[in-house]
């Protein structure tokens, strides 16, 4: 018996929210393959994709 496999790329926003969405990629790839010849990856690396600066998390202090 034969077995086909999608593979689903997806990246979405603190709201849940999808921002990129790539479908069709053969199972027989590995994740990492899957990703760096991703339209998505090609946009993060030649930083085009107006993400955010990165902020360090903080505690808050609810200890009144």
């Amino acid at each position: 018996q034969t077995f086909f496999s999608t593979v689903l790329l997806a990246v979405c926003d603190a709201n849940y929210c999808f921002l990129y969405v790539n479908v069709g990629s053969y199972g027989k790839s590995n994740d990492s393959t899957i990703f760096q010849e991703s339209l998505f990856y090609k946009h993060l690396s030649e930083e085009t994709l107006n993400v955010p600066a990165p902020k360090p998390i903080t505690a808050l202090d609810n200890t009144n």
